[in-house]
């Protein structure tokens, strides 16, 4: 379970790396907050049709009604749409930088709130890895965006607390059932929005679609539930330290598909969190198994 767990980690660095570049083109035509609507929409039918065939329903416990509206509060409404909005006014590799900044945040939080303990590979990781991130996000030239930035804070400590929140929540439902609820609740929070749009249909295009179909079924669906999974398999900080590849994939494909500008200095930090988080995990193994 625990390989399958990085595994699913994985592909959710992969997912989400590529949510930034989608929502960039999304956001062409559908603004931040319209954007989660139809996001969800397609999200909400995925976990539908799947908890129909699996022959999941939605029945949870009373006491635990509370921790399902707040983890969706901050994992799935306040974090999509910080989130949408620092991407709006950043370009793609800027905002998924500081995603770079979460694992530090879940690993304190989780360290305070579930008083889970730090080893001496995750504690050297820690710095090495924003070191990295240094380095890509002083390329950028970042300062005029401030405010962008901020708000990209503000969405990892809404996913810090998310993390933190689920916990309550993994012990007792399935991965499927979690998620498929969640979704579901984002769904009907974001219905209000879907007023805000003023929308020129005649400028949508194929790539549009495209990229609000792939932004509700992967990373809102499949790979939200991978990462409750990866959470299940292999902890909370673990999980978190494999967020840093996120920005590598985005700055990568920013390049590729956005124009975006890919300095050495981006390339050499990437190179610096990639090799810091398979350190992490080659000492992790190492010690469990011994």
């Amino acid at each position: 379970m625990k390989k399958l767990g990085y595994i699913s980690i994985v592909i959710v660095s992969i997912a989400w790396g590529i949510s930034f570049v989608t929502t960039k083109i999304a956001l062409e035509v559908f603004n931040p907050l319209g954007l989660m609507f139809f996001k969800f929409l397609f999200s909400m039918i995925l976990f539908m049709v799947i908890m129909k065939i699996t022959s999941t329903n939605f029945k949870v416990k009373k006491t635990d009604k509370i921790w399902f509206l707040l983890s969706t509060l901050f994992g799935f409404v306040l974090y999509f749409i910080f989130e949408g909005i620092a991407i709006d006014m950043l370009n793609a590799s800027s905002a998924a930088l500081i995603l770079a900044f979460e694992p530090v945040v879940i690993m304190v939080m989780s360290y305070i709130f579930l008083k889970e303990k730090l080893s001496f590979a995750k504690k050297v990781v820690i710095p090495i890895t924003i070191f990295g991130v240094y380095l890509i996000v002083f390329t950028t030239g970042g300062s005029s965006d401030l405010l962008g930035y901020m708000f990209m804070f503000l969405a990892i400590i809404m996913w810090g607390f998310y993390v933190i929140v689920s916990s309550k929540l993994t012990d007792k439902y399935s991965v499927l059932k979690i998620t498929g609820i969640q979704a579901t609740i984002a769904f009907f929070a974001f219905v209000p929005f879907i007023f805000t749009q003023n929308i020129d249909y005649s400028v949508i295009e194929l790539k549009h679609i495209l990229s609000v179909a792939y932004l509700g079924l992967v990373p809102s669906g499949l790979a939200l539930f991978l990462y409750i999974f990866s959470l299940k398999a292999i902890g909370n900080t673990t999980a978190s330290l494999f967020i840093n590849f996120v920005p590598v994939v985005t700055a990568v494909l920013g390049v590729l598909f956005l124009q975006e500008v890919m300095t050495l200095n981006m390339i050499l930090g990437g190179l610096i969190i990639v090799v810091a988080i398979t350190f992490t995990i080659i000492v992790d193994l190492s010690t469990r198994n011994h």
